[in-house]
């Protein structure tokens, strides 16, 4: 998956290029409205990413992704607004001291403090960034969203003190992995989500 930000008249795009077994994180940039592009240049290897919010905060920008081959040690990836975005020195990966397994396929969502938040499917816990060098994540922080286990996105609202997700959720197969449905929902904290009204309905059993 490639996610896309402009910056400076220019597209550029970050995400998964193969190259080795487990995948490697990679940028390019066009500077024509996305009609030619660069030589993809490399930022990391063992890289897994999924469609997600860019997000630019604390003077930097940042994406999340997962560590291959361990599909759940989510982290982030980050660079100053004035940096080269093109030039892999660039950019600095979050380590993490804890050994807390998180969920796949994270979007990311920037928290009351302004630092992103990485926020895996299936209850997590989120990945929360600290510092350009430092993410933790807590096994007491897992959610329940329903919908989550499939992909899903988040969003900070200042005005209203609260997150907000679009899941599909599908309250004609609540318990089955059907996609037939929206839901949108809020939360205070992350971790507890009420159903604010369901946004679209399918009908037909054939869709996933």
């Amino acid at each position: 998956c490639w996610l896309v930000l402009e910056v400076m008249r220019a597209f550029c795009t970050i995400g998964r290029r193969l190259g080795n077994s487990a995948g490697r994180g990679a940028i390019n940039k066009s500077t024509d409205g996305g009609y030619t592009w660069s030589t993809p240049t490399i930022l990391i290897d063992n890289f897994r990413n999924s469609p997600s919010h860019v997000e630019v905060a604390q003077g930097r920008i940042w994406i999340a992704f997962e560590n291959l081959p361990n599909p759940h040690t989510v982290n982030f990836l980050s660079a100053s607004v004035n940096s080269d975005l093109m030039q892999a020195g660039s950019w600095v990966k979050t380590t993490r001291a804890d050994n807390v397994g998180t969920g796949n396929e994270t979007d990311m969502v920037l928290g009351r403090e302004d630092w992103p938040i990485a926020m895996p499917k299936s209850g997590g816990p989120p990945v929360k960034a600290i510092s350009a060098t430092s993410a933790t994540a807590s096994s007491s922080d897992k959610f329940t969203l329903p919908g989550s286990d499939s992909k899903y996105t988040a969003k900070y609202d200042s005005i209203s003190d609260k997150y907000y997700a679009l899941t599909s959720n599908s309250e004609l197969y609540p318990y089955e992995d059907r996609r037939l449905g929206i839901t949108l929902w809020s939360s205070v904290d992350l971790k507890t989500w009420t159903k604010v009204k369901v946004v679209f309905q399918g009908k037909s059993q054939h869709c996933h």
